[in-house]
């Protein structure tokens, strides 16, 4: 309710979501126009095509480059820059992982198949979320009813809850600050049940 007042925040957020959905109508406009592939997300996700053989309308390809432009790119990019700062403030670890990479990959560009031989790798960018996760707090809605606490949520029912705060609890992880790779040779069920961050990064490196 509070998001249709008409107050100075709102009228800018609706002005930039209005400009936002003019460039991107545009693009998708001038793609559709032009007939051509051009081998990139665009041209991928407008010759899309579900069970049926029906392709995506333009508000579900504008939706789709929203959540990639700005959901995917900047949780990737913080996942990133989290990692590197670890890396560089925790020099041993940091050297294992460059002599992992150079025996893996051999000066080879990174691909799917060398996915399940880093290993070492997929563990630092586990931790690097756990103790940075790049959404501090999530708000997820019930769609059906849930049992929580002794009480039952409703369909429609709105949680909040901290990735951050989970992830640093000490009965869920010992010396729950320290940077630590090596927690997950070995998860614990416990580990699986409240580890709750899965950006696209972390997503490609558990492929293997």
């Amino acid at each position: 309710m509070a998001g249709r007042l008409p107050t100075l925040g709102n009228r800018r957020y609706h002005r930039a979501v209005a400009t936002w959905r003019t460039q991107v109508s545009e693009l998708i406009d001038a793609y559709r126009l032009s007939g051509t592939d051009h081998g990139d997300l665009m041209s991928r996700l407008l010759a899309a095509r579900d069970d049926e053989d029906h392709g995506m309308s333009d508000t579900e390809i504008a939706d789709q480059i929203a959540v990639l432009m700005l959901a995917g790119g900047e949780t990737t990019s913080a996942a990133v820059t989290w990692a590197w700062h670890l890396l560089t403030t925790h020099s041993e670890i940091l050297r294992a992982v460059q002599a992992e990479v150079d025996a893996v990959l051999d000066g080879d560009v990174a691909g799917w198949d060398h996915l399940p031989r880093l290993d070492l790798t997929a563990r630092v960018v586990r931790e690097a979320l756990r103790l940075y996760p790049p959404a501090w707090v999530l708000p997820p809605t019930c769609t059906r009813p849930v049992a929580l606490a002794g009480r039952t949520l409703p369909p429609g029912s709105m949680l909040i809850f901290s990735p951050y705060i989970l992830h640093r609890r000490a009965d869920q992880y010992p010396d729950p600050t320290c940077f630590d790779p090596a927690r997950w040779l070995t998860p614990a069920a416990e580990h699986r049940a409240s580890y709750l961050v899965r950006t696209g990064l972390e997503k490609v490196l558990s492929a293997g």
